[in-house]
């Protein structure tokens, strides 16, 4: 703009007193020496107008037979022999009508600029309070059933001799806003597009790339303050009128043109940069702004499911402005977390990442790389090795023995137990003594120091620590609008980056007492210090280990799972009672389960796998993203695609399991399928790269819990509860606990002494 305006002021100085303006610039250079010549008076009328004409052009291509009608209108007032000029515009209706159907189906702005009210207003009987900001959702109106027969066909007919205008008077269609604040430069960009498009049509034939049907064409938009084509339209241009029309007879003829060669100069540069459209999976089609969150319900796992057997296994979806891929079968799986596991193994920068895992740095949502490698090959070979994994069978063994105790002496008061808290403590318990060395959750007790002189007092009681496990998932399982919708981020619209930070806070306060009794013991030993847990470890590597997702993490998904095999047994008393026959005749009456023993108990396994199967601890995995344009069974997948593998949905596809609502643990004594990430029928912990590191340790957990839990006590549901009565609804967060947690009466069925062996 400094160049124009620089050429503008010259062209002044040196006529001097004999200039006179030729244009808009002169006039505002008359008016102030720096006029406010902001580039979106050229480039947003520029970028406008181009899009509503590529849009008609994209429509026309769709719609063989309104291409044929307009054609037929030019030939006919127009001939073969000149261009069309503005005057014929007047003699060209139904040209005059595909420009207003087009803007009435691809609207310039599909939500004008926004506008404040400078007073408190009455409207429709509603008070709107001075400040309001008021966003008038034209697209909407001109999709109305009510407003418009058959909104979503593009249908120019609907206009040809009706009187409706585009100027701002009639309020069903309203590309250039109305009012005092309706777009000054309507008429001109009026002009230019029907002009344009005129000779755009009269001058070429057009007709898609080789191999393309209309059907394939995509007519996917992307929402800015216009709505232009997610994918530029590629075509086949032809000549049909005379070859010497294309030459510029005259200087009025230039800018006509310039015009026809700078648009059909995109269409030339974008198909040697891309020989062919992208082919995406199908999916339906995105609203304006929200995309296709409005299909989401209160369970998105079953709303994403029920779009799957419409759509297929592979599906495209769009959040805000976020293009979503949906897999819903075990040979997309093996596309995504097998054969194109690069390419799919980062994940995407949302806010829970940000502000809870200190700026997506922890092995959930840390980005493919480097740091990722080396944090998964900590775990492995701190944690997670089958050395390390049999070192602490120990730990597992007396965990599970406070759990017993736990639930016996509630069982001696009578009391209905309510069973998630109890599991969280096991699982807690567990990770703690293994990633922390010690449990750093109890109930507040005075000051105590161990025999080396440091602190052992709880750094948390057991109330907070279910809070903040309870809020870690609701949190993480959040669809955070400003994660779809970039620009609402700041607005924290849901509140969702508050609560994110209150919590992040409340974890680095334990974090930091875990750390000052790491760093204590440390400094007391001095040269004779050795690592005894995994925080030791990472201290030696890093001032401040970020533990969140390993602690918080394994605590919840362990325990909804255990909670949902016994609900299922309860459910199921058939069942409950060939497992404990099993139980019976393996381990006998005098002992408790071992891990050594669960090789012994196949059916106690299938009820383990029966449960993962209808009840996976995260129904859509941790959500991946593309790295790379990869290309997954004939449809291209671009780079910056956040993809959800719905395991829930396979779970319970009739295709894959034979009734598969039914809870029914013998499928699994049939057939070798596992759990481990190979059989991507059954993925509870993911697969490929970013498969779920603790697997195994959950897995011995799991099955030594439920072992013991259904072999030491007698389970019943509450006096005056029926097995009908008891809900199986879920809720969903990143793990997908029970709606309401399971309360049942344990009897116990073993010689009290076993009971108090913790």
């Amino acid at each position: 703009m400094e160049n124009v305006v620089e050429e503008h002021s010259q062209r002044r100085q040196r006529e001097g007193d004999a200039f006179v303006a030729k244009d808009m610039i002169d006039r505002l250079l008359q008016l102030a020496d720096d006029p406010n010549l902001e580039v979106k008076l050229t480039r947003d009328s520029v970028k406008a107008a181009a899009v509503i004409v590529e849009w008609a052009i994209s429509e026309l291509l769709k719609n063989p037979e309104v291409f044929a009608k307009a054609t037929e209108e030019l030939d006919g007032v127009i001939g073969r022999g000149r261009w069309v000029t503005e005057k014929d515009m007047s003699h060209l209706p139904y040209m005059d009508a595909i420009v207003k159907e087009t803007m009435r189906m691809h609207m310039v702005v599909p939500l004008l600029s926004p506008r404040l009210s400078r007073e408190d207003t009455s409207v429709a009987g509603y008070d709107i309070p001075a400040g309001t900001r008021v966003l008038v959702n034209a697209w909407t109106i001109s999709r109305d059933p009510d407003l418009w027969d058959a909104p979503e066909e593009f249908g120019p007919e609907r206009f040809v001799g009706s009187k409706m205008d585009v100027k701002g008077q009639d309020f069903e269609l309203l590309p250039f806003g109305s009012g005092r604040r309706m777009c000054p430069g309507y008429s001109l960009g009026l002009k230019v597009i029907q002009l344009t498009l005129a000779n755009l049509l009269h001058g070429f034939a057009w007709r898609l790339p080789d191999g393309m049907t209309k059907e394939e064409l995509s007519m996917e938009e992307v929402f800015g303050l216009s709505t232009p084509r997610k994918f530029p339209l590629q075509a086949v241009v032809e000549p049909k009128l005379p070859a010497h029309l294309y030459l510029p007879p005259s200087a009025a003829f230039l800018a006509i043109a310039l015009g026809l060669a700078l648009f059909l100069g995109a269409f030339h540069f974008h198909g040697r940069h891309c020989r062919h459209a992208h082919k995406l999976p199908p999916g339906p089609k995105p609203w304006p702004i929200i995309g296709n969150m409005n299909l989401l319900g209160d369970l998105p796992h079953r709303s994403i499911h029920e779009l799957s057997k419409r759509y297929g296994p592979l599906m495209q979806l769009r959040f805000g402005s976020l293009p979503v891929l949906i897999v819903s079968s075990p040979e997309m799986a093996r596309h995504v977390l097998k054969t194109h596991d690069a390419a799919f193994s980062d994940r995407p920068r949302f806010a829970i990442g940000r502000y809870t895992a200190y700026d997506c740095s922890d092995v959930l949502w840390s980005p493919y790389g480097p740091y990722l490698r080396q944090a998964r090959k900590i775990c492995t070979a701190e944690l997670f090795s089958a050395k390390r994994l049999e070192s602490f069978e120990h730990v597992r063994d007396e965990e599970v023995r406070v759990l017993l105790r736990g639930l016996h002496r509630s069982s001696s008061r009578g009391r209905t137990v309510r069973l998630r808290d109890y599991l969280q403590m096991l699982t807690l318990g567990v990770i703690s003594r293994v990633v922390l060395g010690r449990k750093y959750v109890g109930e507040e007790a005075a000051a105590a120091r161990d025999e080396m002189g440091v602190s052992s007092t709880p750094a948390i009681t057991p109330g907070e620590f279910r809070e903040m496990v309870d809020e870690f998932f609701v949190l993480h399982g959040a669809f955070n609008i400003g994660d779809f919708i970039p620009w609402l981020d700041w607005l924290d619209l849901q509140g969702y980056v508050r609560r994110m930070k209150m919590m992040s806070a409340v974890f680095d306060r334990f974090l930091e007492s875990v750390l000052d009794v790491h760093n204590e013991r440390r400094r007391l030993e001095g040269e004779r210090f050795v690592p005894k847990d995994m925080v030791d470890v990472l201290l030696q590597l890093a001032d401040d280990p970020n533990l969140e997702d390993l602690i918080i993490g394994a605590t919840d998904t362990a325990a909804n799972t255990l909670e949902w095999a016994i609900s299922e047994l309860l459910k199921s008393p058939k069942i409950l009672a060939k497992a404990t026959e099993e139980l019976n005749k393996v381990i006998g009456l005098d002992r408790l389960v071992t891990e050594r023993d669960l090789p012994h108990l196949p059916y106690i396994e299938a009820v383990l796998k029966e449960t993962m199967r209808v009840h996976p601890a995260a129904p859509m995995l941790a959500p991946h993203q593309a790295r790379e344009h990869t290309c997954v069974d004939g449809y291209d997948i671009l780079a910056g695609t956040t993809v959800f593998v719905n395991v829930w949905g396979m779970g319970h596809d009739p295709a894959l399991w034979d009734e598969p609502e039914e809870f029914r643990p013998e499928r699994f004594l049939e057939n070798k399928i596992d759990m481990r990430g190979q059989d991507f029928e059954l993925l509870p912990f993911g697969s490929g790269r970013r498969m779920c590191p603790g697997y195994s340790l959950a897995l011995k957990v799991m099955m030594l819990g439920l072992a013991n839990m259904i072999h030491a006590f007698v389970w019943r549901l509450p006096e005056g509860m029926t097995v009908e009565d008891l809900s199986m609804e879920e809720t969903y967060l990143l793990a997908m606990p029970r709606k309401f947690p399971l309360e049942a009466t344990v009897e116990p069925r073993l010689p009290a002494g076993l009971y108090m062996g913790a």
